[in-house]
Parts: structure tokens; sequence; C-alpha cells
């Protein structure tokens, strides 16, 4: 008896009822495509991913954003809600830690830990309060003023590591 083998078929990615083959339908159904994309993207925060949800191609939102500028606001917005996630998951970290397994017993966890992410900890400060924290070299004169530069001219270097004027 020969076995035959079943082709794969494609995985569908969120199709959301979007009509197949072709554009999408009228103005309306567009609008609402985008309100959904917008919605996905702000939950997702990669835009492949908010284009697969919906059931739309990359090309499709890029078109949209330098066609449409009513649509590259409500991106960016979009962005901005997405940024204030991933900070405020930032802060959770850096504050209020993860709690991770360190012992076990028997397959199972036994004791936890709390760890505390002291580099998200700088970014954070990094970002809110640059004048303070950031790392940055300022070099200045005497009292604060410029630094004089003095033109030296005429040295000869004695081997033995001293100098003297020729």
């Amino acid at each position: 008896m020969k076995q035959t083998r079943r082709k794969k078929r494609p995985r569908q990615v969120g199709n959301k009822g979007l009509k197949k083959g072709g554009p999408i339908g009228d103005e309306a159904d567009r609008a609402a495509v985008k309100q959904r994309f917008l919605e996905e993207f702000v939950l997702r925060g990669i835009v492949s991913h908010a284009c697969a949800a919906v059931g739309i191609g990359r090309a499709t939102h890029y078109h949209w954003l330098e066609a449409d500028p009513k649509y590259a606001k409500s991106f960016m917005v979009a962005e901005e809600d997405v940024a204030d996630a991933l900070e405020a998951e930032a802060r959770r970290r850096a504050i209020d830690g993860v709690v991770e397994p360190v012992g076990f017993y028997l397959g199972r966890s036994t004791t936890f830990v709390t760890r505390y992410s002291d580099a998200l900890l700088a970014k954070l400060l990094d970002g809110r309060r640059a004048n303070v924290f950031k790392n940055r070299h300022e070099h200045t004169g005497a009292d604060g003023g410029p630094i004089v530069v003095t033109k030296i001219e005429n040295v000869v270097v004695d081997p033995r590591g001293e100098g003297e004027d020729a």
C-alpha cells in the first residue's frame, strides 16, 4: 500500500474577514482595516506582526503612511503607545524585578530569587535625567574657562628620557 504525502496548507495568520484576492474594498473597509492594524500594532509592537494579524502586506502599511497624512499621524501616536509600553516593562524589570527559579527538587522549582536590572535602570535614568546621569565628558580650563593651548617648538628629546631646549 503506497502512502501519499499530503501537502501542507499554508498557515493563515489572522485574516479577520478580509476578502481574498485583490485590494481592500471601499473606503469604509480600508478605514476599518487601518484601525484594526493600528490596534494590533499597539498590542504587538512590530509592524510585520500587526500586518500578519490583519492580513495585509508591509508594503500596504508603508503606502498608507505616504499617501494618508491622517493615518501617518495615527501611526505616530500608536508608536508612542508602543514606546510607553516598552518603557513601562523596562521600569518594571528594573524596579520591581523578575522572579526566577534558582533551586530545583525532583524537577520542580523550590527556591526563587528576584533579579533586578541595573542596566535598564541606568538607561531609564539616562533618558529621564540626561543632564544628571548621561555619560559625558566635558573638558574646560582653569575655573571653567577655555582650555589654553601653548605651542612648544624646538624640543629635542634625549634618548635617556630627558627633554632639552635646542
